[in-house]
Order: C-alpha cells, then sequence, then structure tokens
C-alpha cells in the first residue's frame, strides 16, 4: 500500500468506532427509510441482486441492501472499520460479507455483481476515474 493509502487508512482505522456508532444511530432513524426508498427507486426488486458496496466504512448500505434481500459484499480499506461492520451485523443478525480491499482495485472477477454502491467515498480516492473504470469492469451487462 503506498504512503497516501497508508493515511487514508490510518485516519479512518482512528474514527471506526465514533462512526460506528454514528451509522448504528442512523440505522435506527428516519434516514434509514430514505435511503432504503432510494435504493427501491434504483435498484430492480423482482430479483435478488449480488451487490458491492465500495468503502463500506461501518457497512450502513451494506446492511439496507441484505435487509432488502439482496447478497450484499462490503469492502473497505480500513480493517478496523471491516471489524465494526462484522460487529454490527452479527448484532443485527443481518447476512453480509465484509472483506479488507483496496477501493480502487477491488480483487474481483470481471462481472460479479449486479449493483455497486457508495458513499463518502470518491472524495477520498487519489485515482478516481481508474477507480471508476475497475468499478465498471465489475458490473454484469444489463
Amino acid at each position: 500500500m503506498n504512503a497516501l493509502k497508508e493515511r487514508i487508512a490510518e485516519y479512518w482505522t482512528r474514527r471506526a468506532p465514533m462512526f460506528a456508532e454514528q451509522r448504528l444511530r442512523e440505522y435506527d432513524s428516519e434516514k434509514r427509510g430514505r435511503w432504503e426508498a432510494e435504493f427501491r427507486r434504483y435498484l430492480p426488486e423482482a430479483r435478488t441482486l449480488d451487490a458491492l458496496d465500495i468503502g463500506t466504512g461501518s457497512g450502513f448500505f451494506a446492511f439496507l441492501l441484505a435487509q432488502q434481500g439482496h447478497r450484499v459484499t462490503g469492502v473497505d480499506l480500513s480493517e478496523e472499520m471491516i471489524g465494526e461492520a462484522e460487529a454490527a451485523a452479527a448484532g443485527l443478525e443481518i447476512g453480509a460479507a465484509f472483506r479488507v480491499m483496496d477501493a480502487e482495485a477491488p480483487d474481483f472477477p470481471p462481472s460479479s455483481f449486479d449493483a455497486i454502491v457508495t458513499r463518502n467515498l470518491t472524495w477520498a480516492l487519489p485515482h478516481l476515474p481508474e477507480a471508476y473504470r475497475a468499478w465498471f469492469s465489475l458490473l454484469r451487462p444489463g
């Protein structure tokens, strides 16, 4: 990992517990319903999707998608954030998978996912055009 990404990971590692608490409060608020409505607006409800939450942090989007019946994988550069996501998923009894991974170069085969979501991430990526190309390659046709 290069020095910049190490600094990014360290920043989010320090913030992980507080960030996770904030997202759990949001999960129990009216914002949850607003986000669920947005997902329903853009994602087909007629079938179960394989979804990737890039920069999952403590898992908020992954939880919402899994609750809607989708198979979800969340990835984040911070090991501490992934630990928070796994702990929250266990406490909420939500079946989502989480992996430590570089958002700019996700390690999945091409055409692995039906949908990709992200929140509060792209501003922190040093190579955004490359990330978008990598993400697009992960999407299945259609």
